[in-house]
């Protein structure tokens, strides 16, 4: 997952700390480094900002590319690109949605779809929602809700809100037929 552009809509203490998701390693890391760009008058510009939050979004993608998979297509990095891909067609579709699908619930999907979420959340790369989190170690995550960590919105250009859910097999199947249409020149 390369970083699409300089995430400058991602600037600024409240979005920084949202994107934070109150984890306080990448927090610590992430404003250590903006502080080290501090300019004279003791500011840390907009730009400054937002090339340290892509090089944020820059580490997790190597981390999420470096967790092993059964094969490619099972893969954490996919299942997230998949993901990505889906919820930026919501926001930035053809078709406005003034609350686009931006989590899922995990329904019917295959085992290796299902290793491939539990690595991802693993990382931090996909985060249970607060009313689904209980249990979930002992429950499992099938029926839990899910949605992408915000460390991971600038690289799919997606705002800082949850959304709408639908089920991940909805999703899948959708991401797999835009995928085959591709495919096919359509």
């Amino acid at each position: 997952m390369a970083s699409r552009r300089t995430p400058t809509l991602y600037t600024g203490a409240a979005k920084v700390f949202a994107m934070s998701e109150a984890h306080p390693r990448w927090l610590k890391a992430t404003l250590a480094a903006m502080l080290s760009r501090m300019d004279r008058r003791g500011f840390v510009t907009i730009g400054s900002q937002a090339n340290e939050i892509k090089h944020a979004v820059e580490r997790l993608g190597s981390r999420i590319r470096a967790v092993p998979a059964p094969n490619s297509e099972s893969s954490a990095h996919k299942l997230l690109e998949r993901l990505g891909s889906f919820f930026t067609a919501q926001v930035l579709g053809e078709r406005f949605t003034a609350d686009p699908v931006l989590s899922f619930v995990v329904d019917d999907v295959s085992a290796d779809v299902l290793r491939a979420i539990e690595d991802s959340m693993f990382i931090g790369a996909l985060i249970p929602m607060v009313e689904d989190a209980s249990g979930l170690m002992h429950e499992g995550i099938v029926g839990r809700r899910l949605r992408l960590s915000y460390w991971l919105a600038p690289d799919f250009r997606l705002p800082l809100i949850t959304g709408k859910t639908a089920q991940l097999s909805r999703i899948l199947s959708h991401s797999q037929a835009q995928a085959e249409q591709l495919d096919l020149g359509v």
